[in-house]
């Protein structure tokens, strides 16, 4: 201020350093006994800009509810997540099919679609593919022999049968891939467990 040519008063250090007077006065004493200028007191804040301890415990209450919350959803879908991938027969990551052994699920798929005792051959257990390939010929043939509409007829179940198929190869290489080997579509019941053991 002085360098600038502005008399050092108190009101103008007070419109310069935006301080309270008593702050702005202690220093002009401390200049006159040659302290140095070292602010003694902070400008308190403003009762409107602090919150008060009523909203500080609720703030604290709604983030520790927030926190337990998320924390609790967090468990629930892993927890949910681990029991559903138990009961699709899905096994750890461990189990994954790698490189050379993988299904390709498009030619399962492409092999319902053409044939599906092909796909079921392709990435279905044995049983299984051997069960759903004996039911589909039945059905093909089966409805051949139906007088009259048999020939039309067949046309449409086979194409639903064809689609069906399609369906189950890209289901039964994607379970393929999950596991690291041929796994039945629905999961084993708790009595087959148990009958097992």
């Amino acid at each position: 201020m002085q360098a600038e040519g502005k008399p050092v008063t108190v009101r103008n250090l007070m419109i310069q350093t935006e301080l309270p007077r008593a702050t702005v006065e202690q220093w002009l004493e401390d200049l006159q006994s040659g302290a140095d200028l070292v602010p003694k007191a902070e400008p308190k804040k403003k009762p409107a800009e602090e919150p008060s301890k009523g909203a500080k415990v609720k703030d604290k209450k709604r983030d520790d509810d927030e926190s337990i919350f998320s924390r609790a959803s967090a468990l629930k879908d892993e927890v949910v997540g681990d029991v559903v991938k138990s009961q699709l027969g899905f096994e750890g990551k461990d189990a994954k099919a790698t490189g050379n052994d993988k299904k390709s699920i498009a030619t399962g798929a492409v092999l319902g679609l053409i044939f599906p005792p092909a796909a079921f051959a392709y990435a279905a257990p044995i049983v299984e593919g051997v069960i759903a390939s004996v039911i589909y010929l039945a059905i093909a043939i089966g409805v051949q022999k139906i007088p009259i509409i048999g020939g039309l007829l067949g046309i449409y179940v086979v194409l639903a049968l064809n689609l069906l198929g399609a369906a189950m190869g890209l289901a039964y290489a994607f379970r393929y891939n999950r596991n690291g080997k041929r796994m039945p579509l629905l999961p084993k019941s708790k009595s087959d467990d148990s009958n097992d053991e």
